[in-house]
C-alpha cells in the first residue's frame, strides 16, 4: 500500500505544478511505485514530479533504466494524446458535415485541464453522438481502416486501429438495462451539457458506476481533483441533482475525500478511518478495478435484494453462467455473430462455456470468482 501513497503523492505534485521533495522520493521504492502508476494509467503524471530532481536523487534510487522506461510513457502518452486529437478533430469535421451533434466525454474534456500535454493518459476517446448517424460514422470509420469491434448491439460501438486507436462512440451515456436510474437522468442531455455541474454530476456518475462494481483508481482521483480545481460549482445544485441519481451519499463522500487529502497539500493524516477506508479502496483498485471487489460488491448487491447469502451466491453463479439476454447480444457479437439470432440463445449459451473452457484468461477469471464467492 506505501507504493500506492507514494503514486499518489508524485501525482497530487505533478498536478500542482510541483516538483517531488527529493528527501521524500529518496525513500520510496520506485521500481515498486512505478509499477503501481502502470496499474493506474498514471505513470506519464507520476513521471512530470521526478523530471526535475532526478540529478537530486542518490543512485542506489535514481535507477537510470527504469527513470529511461519512465520517461518514456510519458513520451508515448503525449504522442498518443497528439495523434488521437487530430483523428477525433477529423471525425468531428466529418459529423459537422453530415449534421451530426457530438459531446466530447470524460478524458477528452479533462485532460485539457492538467498542466501539460500527455499527462492525463488516455485509454480511448468517448464520444456521445447522435444516434441517428450510426450507420454514416461507422462507415467513416471503416473507410478510416478502422476495426468495428462493437456496432449496434450496445449503448456504445467501438473502433480500433493499429497502433492504440481506440473510439467508444455512445448513443447513450448509460446502459439503461444496467444502469436505467442514471440513463434516465441523463437522456435529457442529448446534445451537450449545459451547466459545469452537469458535466461534474456525469463524471461522479460514471465514477461511481466503476467505483461500486470492480473499483476506480488514482486516475479518478486526480480527475475529479483538477475538474474541482478549475470550476466554481454550485454545491447545493449538485447535492440535490446527485439526490436524484442516488449518488448523493458517494459524491460527497469522495469530494469531502479529496478536498482533505489535497486541499492544503498532500496530506492523508487528516484523514478518519472511513476516509481512510476509502482511499485505500481507490488506492487498490487500479484503473479498472479488481476480481474480488467486483465478486464483492456483486454479491453485496444480490444480498440487500434477496435478504438470502446463500441465494445470492446461487444467483452469482447462474448469472455468471447464464447472463441475461441484453448481455449475451453482446458477447455474441464480439465472438459468435452467428448465434445473435434470439432462437440460437439456447447453442450461443452452450457456445459460451465452452469459449470459457478454452480460453486461459477468462477460464482464470471465471474460476477465481467462482473461488472467490463460495469463500464469501
Amino acid at each position: 500500500m506505501k507504493q500506492a501513497y507514494d503514486a499518489l503523492y508524485l501525482c497530487h505534485c505533478a498536478v500542482r505544478s510541483e516538483m517531488a521533495d527529493a528527501s521524500v522520493v529518496a525513500q520510496m521504492d520506485l521500481p515498486r511505485v512505478f509499477a503501481c502508476c502502470c496499474e493506474h494509467s498514471v505513470e506519464a503524471m507520476a513521471y512530470e514530479a521526478l523530471a526535475e530532481i532526478v540529478d537530486k536523487l542518490p543512485e542506489s534510487v535514481a535507477n537510470g533504466t527504469l527513470l529511461q522506461q519512465w520517461r518514456g510513457r510519458r513520451d508515448a502518452s503525449v504522442r498518443k494524446v497528439i495523434l488521437l486529437d487530430a483523428m477525433r478533430n477529423s471525425l468531428y469535421k466529418f459529423m459537422d458535415q453530415i449534421g451530426a451533434w457530438h459531446v466530447s466525454l470524460k478524458g477528452i474534456v479533462l485532460k485539457e485541464m492538467y498542466p501539460k500535454l500527455g499527462m492525463r493518459q488516455m485509454a480511448d476517446n468517448d464520444v456521445f453522438f447522435d444516434e441517428k448517424f450510426r450507420e454514416q460514422v461507422r462507415d467513416w470509420f471503416v473507410g478510416k481502416g478502422f476495426k468495428v469491434r462493437l456496432y449496434g448491439v450496445a449503448n456504445e460501438d467501438v473502433y480500433l486501429k493499429e497502433p492504440f486507436y481506440n473510439f467508444e462512440m455512445h448513443t447513450q451515456l448509460f446502459d439503461g438495462k444496467r444502469h436505467g436510474r442514471l440513463q434516465r437522468y441523463f437522456e435529457n442531455h442529448r446534445g451537450g451539457f449545459y451547466r459545469d455541474e452537469d458535466f461534474y454530476l456525469y463524471l461522479v456518475a460514471h465514477e461511481y458506476m466503476h467505483y461500486s462494481n470492480c473499483g476506480t483508481g488514482i486516475r479518478s482521483l486526480m480527475d475529479r481533483y483538477v475538474y474541482l480545481e478549475k470550476h466554481n460549482l454550485d454545491y447545493e445544485y449538485i447535492g440535490a441533482e446527485a439526490k436524484k441519481l442516488g449518488i448523493e451519499d458517494f459524491e460527497l463522500a469522495s469530494r469531502q475525500l479529496i478536498q482533505k487529502c489535497f486541499g492544503n497539500g498532500f496530506n492523508s493524516l487528516s484523514l478518519n478511518a472511513e476516509d481512510r477506508k476509502m482511499l485505500e479502496y481507490y488506492l487498490m483498485s487500479g484503473t479498472y478495478g479488481t476480481e474480488n471487489a467486483g465478486v464483492e460488491n456483486a454479491l453485496n448487491r444480490q444480498i440487500l435484494s434477496t435478504g438470502s447469502k446463500s441465494f445470492a451466491k446461487f444467483l452469482f453463479i447462474v448469472g455468471r453462467m447464464f447472463p441475461p439476454r441484453h448481455r449475451m447480444t453482446v458477447w455474441c457479437e464480439l465472438y459468435a455473430p452467428a448465434l445473435k439470432p434470439w432462437c440460437l440463445l439456447p447453442v450461443a449459451y452452450i457456445w459460451r462455456i465452452i469459449h470459457v473452457m478454452f480460453s486461459a484468461a477468462t477460464f482464470r477469471k471465471t474460476k477465481n470468482e467462482f473461488r472467490n464467492i463460495l469463500k464469501k
